[in-house]
C-alpha cells in the first residue's frame, strides 16, 4: 500500500478566548502540557508510529515558534480558520507529493490517539471507493470509556453517535467541493438556511432519531457533490477531543 501524508489541526482563532490556555497557563490549546509534553506532541507520535503514515504536516504552529515535537515535520503557519487551515495544508501535501492522493486529517487535540487506531482507520477507508470518509464514534463506546466527556450526540437510527477527529479526504474532490463546502458553513447559523439546504424531510427525520448513517452519506454526497462515508470507530479516544477544563482533566488522568 503506498504511505499516506497526515495534516494535523494544530491552529487558533485569533481573537476569540481559548479556555484551555488560560487554564493550562499555556500559549494556546495544542500546547497544553500532557504528560511532560504538548497536547499536539501526542498526536503526532501516535501517526509517526503507524506504519502507513508518510509525511506529517502540522498546520497553526509557525517554524519560527521553535516547537519541538520530537519528530521530522512540516510546520505551516495560522491561518484565519479551521477550513483555512485544512485547504492550506492539502496545498502543502501537494507541494510536496504532486502525485498524492488521499490524506488523512487529524485533529491536535485527541492525545489518547494511538497508532493502532490510525491504522485501523486507514485501512477501513481502503476498503471502499469514496472521496471523504468521516469518524464517528457510538454513544455507547465513548460513554463506557469516558462517562464524565459529556460529549454532544446525534441521533440516528442506529443510535446516538458523536463525530470522530480523523478524516480521510481525496485530494482533487476536497478542492472541487471548496466553495460548497464554505458556502454550507456559512449557513450554519442560520435554521432556515441549513433547512433549505439539507431538505425538510432531512430535517424531520434527524428531529425524531430516523435518519440513518446512510441517509446522512446521501445528503452529505448531494450537498457536496462528493461520495462520503461516516466510518463507526470501536475506539472512543478517537472522539475524544480536549476543548474543555475538565476534559483536560479527565485526559491528564488518565494518562497519568
Amino acid at each position: 500500500m503506498e504511505p499516506i501524508d497526515v495534516i494535523v489541526t494544530a491552529g487558533y482563532s485569533e481573537g476569540k478566548p481559548d479556555l484551555l490556555a488560560e487554564y493550562t497557563g499555556s500559549p494556546r490549546k495544542a500546547l497544553a502540557p500532557l504528560a511532560g509534553k504538548p497536547m499536539v506532541w501526542h498526536v503526532v507520535h501516535a501517526l509517526r508510529a503507524a506504519p502507513s503514515i508518510r509525511d506529517i504536516i502540522v498546520m497553526g504552529i509557525a517554524p519560527e515558534e521553535g516547537v519541538d515535537l520530537g519528530t521530522p515535520v512540516t510546520f505551516v503557519r495560522n491561518q484565519p480558520g479551521l477550513l483555512d487551515n485544512v485547504y492550506a495544508g492539502l496545498d502543502t501535501v501537494l507541494r510536496q507529493h504532486p502525485d498524492a492522493i488521499m490524506t488523512l486529517v487529524a485533529s491536535g487535540d485527541i492525545p489518547l490517539l494511538t497508532s493502532d487506531m490510525v491504522e485501523w482507520f486507514v485501512a477501513t477507508c481502503r476498503q471502499s471507493e469514496h472521496d471523504v470518509y468521516y469518524s464517528v464514534v457510538p454513544k455507547a463506546v465513548m460513554e463506557t470509556a469516558f462517562p464524565t466527556s459529556k460529549r454532544s450526540y446525534i441521533r440516528f437510527r442506529e443510535g446516538p453517535h458523536c463525530g470522530g477527529d480523523l478524516f480521510m479526504v481525496r485530494l482533487a474532490a476536497a478542492h472541487r467541493s471548496e466553495s460548497l463546502v464554505r458556502a454550507a458553513l456559512d449557513r450554519r447559523k442560520s435554521a432556515w438556511r441549513q433547512a433549505l439546504l439539507m431538505g425538510v424531510g432531512t430535517l424531520l427525520k434527524l428531529a425524531v432519531g430516523r435518519l440513518s448513517l446512510p441517509d446522512a452519506e446521501r445528503v452529505a454526497t448531494r450537498i457536496f457533490q462528493v461520495r462520503g462515508r461516516a466510518v463507526v470507530a470501536p475506539y472512543a479516544a478517537i472522539g475524544m477531543d480536549v476543548d474543555k477544563p475538565f476534559q483536560y482533566d479527565i485526559v491528564r488522568q488518565r494518562m497519568g
